[in-house]
């Protein structure tokens, strides 16, 4: 690499929807910030969804991007857990949340959250400056205390701290020479949005059946999102399947809490590959996201440890900055290691332990496993769960409390 020619204090790359909140969220730290992620080529129409827990929608308000939202998140009041396939006669419902006045978490739509990001972005209006350079980061290594970095086209860029947001095959990762440790699932996830014949009521449902999890998340009306952990065999045949025949295979493995069950986008699968990474710094650059963390859906979490990393990182950053210390000092990385290690070896360990026990128990154990649930729903172990999950209890950052410093 020749000599640097740019200066950068603070370097996002990756321009998902972790990328986009981390920039907006380190803009708050008062540096410059800067975003390295090219155009799309092209922006298919995009009917996800994400999940994003009371903390973190706390999060999001206080950085503009819940006003932005062109269309409204979507309260999530009841959250309903069942075992195996639905028994004629019975609720099979065992483990249940509910909340009357403070929603356990919200669905927002991944387009509008994506559109809300870039509003919020472009209208920032604080002391520092942000910039988005549309171009993809080629070569990263570490030079002397700063991160050299080069451009597709050329250009060499020096940073002071560099924050990797470019998912979980990310090739900063792999620049820094850490390789992350893949959890086996044999499994695929089915995506798209359906319609519910019933009125919801705005109750997220989770159905482990023997091949995986079975999840619907609210979405307006009596749509919900569809997220059916399989086996790869069994994903591939039910995307083969014609739209009745596969209406007809979701109603039967669901059951009739909601009535009959209808697609209204297109079906899509990916493979579901959780993996642990070991660490997440090299010297001043930072994975978050996908890139230092990916685990199973069944808890619906992903974007939330991302969140709780912007989190982290920005108060770690300010905190440095208020004892005149630089983005790049060591300390922000050993308390962000600290500070975010629990919360991501707790939840990848629990959402990969309960896929494998609660998919692919024996019968004796599943039923153990009911009967355990039923007894959980009527301690008061339940309600520790539910504010550690839903509220970023593991996480304690100013921004889950609606704050932007301490």
């Amino acid at each position: 690499m020749t000599a640097a020619t740019h200066t950068l204090p603070i370097a996002v790359i990756g321009g998902g929807l972790t990328g986009k909140m981390m920039a907006l969220t380190l803009l708050q730290s008062g540096y410059d910030v800067h975003l390295f992620a090219p155009d799309p080529s092209s922006r298919p129409a995009d009917g996800r969804s994400t999940t994003i827990h009371a903390g973190g929608y706390q999060m999001l308000s206080v950085l503009g991007v819940i006003e932005q939202l062109a269309t409204p998140p979507i309260p999530i009041s009841q959250i309903s857990v069942a075992m195996g396939r639905e028994k004629k006669g019975q609720s099979d419902w065992l483990l249940h949340w509910s909340e009357a006045e403070t929603p356990l978490a919200y669905v927002v739509m991944n387009e509008a959250l994506d559109g809300a990001l870039d509003t919020a972005l472009a209208s920032f209006t604080g002391e520092a400056d942000f910039t988005h350079h549309r171009t993809a980061i080629t070569a990263c290594e570490m030079a002397g205390e700063e991160a050299q970095l080069c451009d597709e086209d050329g250009t060499i860029y020096k940073a002071q701290r560099v924050i990797a947001c470019d998912g979980a095959k990310s090739s900063i990762r792999a620049m820094m020479g850490i390789t992350p440790r893949a959890l086996p699932t044999g499994q695929s996830a089915i995506i798209a949005n359906i319609a519910c014949q019933l009125p919801h009521d705005n109750r997220a449902c989770q159905r482990f059946l023997d091949t995986g999890p079975l999840a619907l998340m609210p979405l307006a009306g009596q749509e919900a999102s569809l997220v059916w952990s399989t086996t790869r065999a069994d994903a591939a045949y039910l995307l083969n399947m014609s739209d009745d025949e596969f209406n007809t295979a979701l109603t039967k493995a669901f059951g009739l809490e909601f009535g009959a069950l209808s697609l209204t986008t297109a079906r899509a699968s990916f493979p579901l590959t959780p993996q642990f990474v070991p660490r997440y710094s090299t010297g001043v650059i930072t994975l978050a996201g996908d890139a230092a963390h990916s685990i199973h859906p069944l808890a619906g979490m992903g974007y939330n440890l991302a969140l709780a990393d912007a989190a982290i990182l920005v108060s770690e950053i300010i905190s440095a900055k208020q004892r005149g210390l630089g983005p790049y000092h060591l300390s922000i990385n050993q308390r962000y290691q600290a500070l975010r290690q629990p919360e991501i070896i707790a939840l990848t360990a629990a959402t990969s332990g309960l896929n494998r026990l609660l998919s692919r128990s024996p019968s004796l154990l599943q039923s153990l496993s009911a009967t355990g649930m039923i007894l959980l729903n009527k301690s008061p172990l339940k309600s520790y769960i539910s504010k550690a999950a839903m509220t970023g209890q593991l996480a304690k950052a100013p921004l889950f409390a609606g704050k932007l410093s301490a």
